[in-house]
């Protein structure tokens, strides 16, 4: 198990998390040789206090799924300091905005997690496949696996991890000794889609697989926001291929 720095020598774990997650806030330098876009620390810093607080409102489903799709503008929000929305999504904070052609009805999952928020919190910490299940049966369209477990990691106050597939990238290269190097194909799993019958299974298989290789890494993932972005950005400098495995 080894990650690398850009020239090929090898970083403990602790190297890496430092290395590699200062390139992922706008305002610091890109790792060279890795194409990705950097992140506001007004937004990051934002989004987080949701994590470790509660979901407080309509807004704060907003940004928080604002954040994951990608639907926020960084470097304008990081300038005026507050949440710029990409084009098709500036209306958000008031109306349901669209995902994938359709409305995309955060109103809905707003007042289901806010009206059970307690109850959806508990059962986060721990059951997190029973609170996929929970949030899955809301039936809102466009929410598939990736989707649930980002709520899944705001209910249960990161407890369970945020997914990625570059991240997960990461992690299987490191486990595979695979040096950064935009020629190097890495294969994952897509998840499992919320309607399938693995899915009931997730927490065991697919993202229990994820938890498994976090945990490998022996350093403390949950308190610690830098590992993630570490391994976001290490994760873009490999060509991801998924291997699909259901739909939404």
């Amino acid at each position: 198990m080894a990650f690398y720095r850009e020239d090929g020598d090898k970083l403990n774990v602790q190297d890496f998390v430092e290395r590699y997650s200062k390139g992922y806030l706008l305002g610091e330098r890109k790792i060279s040789g890795i194409t990705y876009q950097q992140s506001s620390k007004y937004v990051e810093d934002e989004v987080m206090k949701i994590k470790d607080s509660h979901f407080e409102s309509y807004i704060d489903v907003v940004r928080v799924m604002a954040w994951k799709i990608g639907r926020i503008r960084h470097r304008e929000s990081q300038k005026q300091k507050k949440f710029i929305y990409t084009s098709d999504w500036e209306d958000c904070e008031k109306n349901n905005p669209k995902l994938y052609g359709r409305v995309f009805d955060l109103k809905k999952l707003a007042k289901y997690i806010l009206d059970n928020r307690n109850y959806l919190e508990e059962v986060a910490v721990n059951d997190p496949q029973e609170c996929l299940k929970l949030l899955r049966n809301t039936g809102i369209k466009g929410i598939g696996s990736v989707y649930l477990i980002t709520l899944l990691f705001f209910l249960s106050h990161g407890k369970y991890p945020i997914y990625d597939r570059f991240a997960m990238a990461a992690l299987i290269a490191n486990e595979k000794n695979i040096c950064a190097n935009n020629n190097q194909v890495i294969t994952v799993n897509e998840l499992p889609g919320k309607w399938s019958k693995p899915f009931a299974t997730l927490c065991e298989q697919e993202y229990g697989e994820f938890i498994k290789r976090l945990d490998a890494l022996g350093i403390d993932y949950k308190n610690n926001r830098k590992v993630d972005q570490a391994l976001w950005v290490y994760g873009h400098a490999f060509k991801v291929s998924m291997a699909t495995k259901g739909s939404l």
